[in-house]
């Protein structure tokens, strides 16, 4: 939709972007995601993910010194924190290298062994 405020040749002409992809300064692409929620659902689920996702990763660090799975809460309220927050999935993102790192210098491949087969039944017994 174009508006001119006049017939003036020098005065430019407005053009106002309709897509979300457009206003973004997208690629173009349009994604049919529905309607953008509210400013303020956005804003109360950012804070229910932070108090979340921040206590899980506050539990895994007081994990570290008391009894206790440290290494499953803090990746887990890393990726809490990550589904809104990019310094988190940065952060996670360095997490898991470090493991795949630790877990090859002690022979960890990240693939379980298959499970032996199962002797044959006798089915007389």
């Amino acid at each position: 939709m174009a508006r001119s405020g006049g017939n003036n040749a020098a005065e430019p002409q407005y053009t106002f972007a309709t897509a979300p992809s457009e206003r973004r300064g997208g690629c173009g692409k349009s994604y049919n995601r529905g309607p953008e929620p509210p400013v303020l659902l956005k804003t109360a689920r950012k804070i229910v993910v932070a108090v979340v996702g921040g206590t899980v990763l506050l539990l895994g660090v007081v994990m570290i010194v008391t009894p206790g799975p440290a290494f499953i809460f803090i990746p887990a309220g890393l990726g809490i924190l990550a589904t809104e927050f990019v310094f988190a999935a940065k952060l996670l993102k360095k997490v898991k290298q470090r493991a795949l790192e630790m877990a090859g210098k002690v022979g960890v491949t990240g693939v379980p062994p298959a499970p032996p087969p199962a002797p044959p039944q006798d089915p007389g017994a």
